[in-house]
């Protein structure tokens, strides 16, 4: 949701040509268009078979149940054209000037919004900014990638997506505002983030540690909270999260996940079948890579907060990957061990060291096991006290006042500690002797 100019990453662009060429009618033989994209070819191969997989699983299931023509998620009234709208509102949200920057091709019309450009888009819909034209507020408005012709599975994922996505307010998270329906074309409106995506943002400053740790607590933040309302992202990535201009960061697409059964782990239903890869390799965890032979669970997510954490503070990957083949950067992801932030950077040394490698950690049971509980590591990190577990509380908060007090009053501690040592070693003497 930013208009910026960023060079795209070559498989993301090359699975939009092919989503775009299957709208419109005309699909590629696979073997032709991955030689065609030989940099991400192993992976449009993967990628191909598992939206096989799913058109699949799409035409098996053909669940009947229509959506309602209009939802409203609670929030007032956006700006929907009605009959009480002026003359010229109305002409202005059918006569704009509708063509994508990125293609030049026409753009849709959507009954009471104006559409400015296209944003981008994924697996599900196409996301274009666009203005309400009686509030004059700039949205964000996504339209179910097939329109029209979506089946009615497709249709009940993608108000899921809305549903999900409209139960979480927390300023991290880009928040939904209205759904509804036009020429059998499902969409619905969101926040406009103005802003860059995360590596963009950090590339472009010079940002202490303590500063990038901040930054990085808001997204921590932001995953945590979904995950305590029963989401998992799945795809968190630093396209995926926008800073504004003050500084904050959004979380994009926190409603195209696997919502959670219990105990963090996925729950059945209209969601990703079992066994299709989610994400991009370059943040995916393990787990993924295994493509469902793997638990997917909030700890999935919490691995690719560690690899944005990695990258912010290093400007590197943790593996020893070229930009090559896909199945290479799978390989190091399940075997190799990352490299050590230290050697990166040098002041990347001891506990926060230990805190990027233990988010990035291969086995989920050795990986911090929430967000909240990464966010807890750095806060702790940041103000003094102990990371890691903290089995005796009373020994905890005494060391982090006994440390407290050192740096406050050193003079006064060593002499205080000397004195201790020399009566504990004349009280070991008078009872020896």
């Amino acid at each position: 949701m930013t208009g910026s100019g960023d060079e795209r990453d070559p498989f993301e662009s090359a699975v939009e040509a092919y989503l775009a060429l299957l709208e419109a009618g005309t699909p590629p033989d696979t073997d032709e268009f991955c030689n065609r994209h030989p940099e991400c070819a192993n992976e449009l191969r993967e990628f191909i078979a598992n939206l096989n997989f799913v058109d699949d699983q799409l035409a098996e299931a053909r669940i009947r149940n229509p959506l309602a023509t209009t939802t409203d998620l609670g929030q007032a009234d956006l700006g929907q054209t009605d009959a009480g709208d002026t003359e010229a509102e109305q002409a202005d949200a059918s006569d704009s000037p509708d063509y994508g920057l990125a293609t030049g091709t026409p753009l849709p019309k959507v009954h009471g919004y104006t559409l400015l450009s296209e944003l981008g888009g994924g697996s599900q819909g196409i996301i274009y900014k666009a203005q309400e034209p009686r509030t004059k507020r700039i949205v964000a408005l996504k339209v179910i990638r097939e329109g029209a012709f979506a089946t009615d599975f497709e249709r009940l994922r993608f108000q899921n997506e809305i549903e999900v996505a409209s139960s979480l307010t927390h300023p991290a998270i880009v928040r939904v505002y209205r759904s509804g329906e036009d020429h059998g074309r499902s969409f619905f409106t969101m926040e406009y983030i103005d802003g860059v995506p995360v590596d963009e943002y950090t590339a472009s400053r010079t940002l202490s540690i303590e500063d990038t740790l901040q930054l990085f607590l808001g997204i921590c933040d932001g995953a945590a909270y979904g995950h305590r309302r029963g989401v998992i992202h799945r795809d968190l990535k630093p396209s995926k999260i926008l800073i504004d201009d003050d500084g904050h960061p959004h979380i994009l697409d926190f409603g195209l996940p696997n919502c959670i059964a219990g105990g963090g782990q996925p729950a059945t239903g209209i969601g990703t079948p079992a066994g299709v890869f989610v994400g991009v390799r370059r943040y995916a965890a393990p787990e993924q890579m295994k493509c469902g032979l793997g638990a997917i669970d909030i700890r999935t997510d919490v691995y690719a907060l560690g690899v944005i954490l990695y990258e912010m503070l290093t400007d590197g990957y943790p593996y020893p990957w070229d930009g090559g083949c896909g199945d290479d950067m799978a390989l190091h992801v399940l075997q190799t061990p990352p490299t050590p932030p230290r050697a990166m950077r040098s002041e990347l040394r001891g506990k926060l060291e230990t805190i990027m490698l233990r988010a990035i950690h291969k086995e989920p049971d050795h990986r911090y096991q929430s967000a909240a509980d990464l966010a807890e590591d750095i806060r702790h990190y940041l103000t003094g006290f102990p990371i890691g577990p903290r089995p005796n509380r009373f020994w905890y908060v005494f060391w982090y006042v006994a440390r407290l007090a050192y740096r406050r009053h050193r003079l006064f501690v060593l002499a205080g500690a000397t004195a201790l040592v020399a009566l504990i070693a004349f009280l070991i003497t008078t009872w020896v002797l």
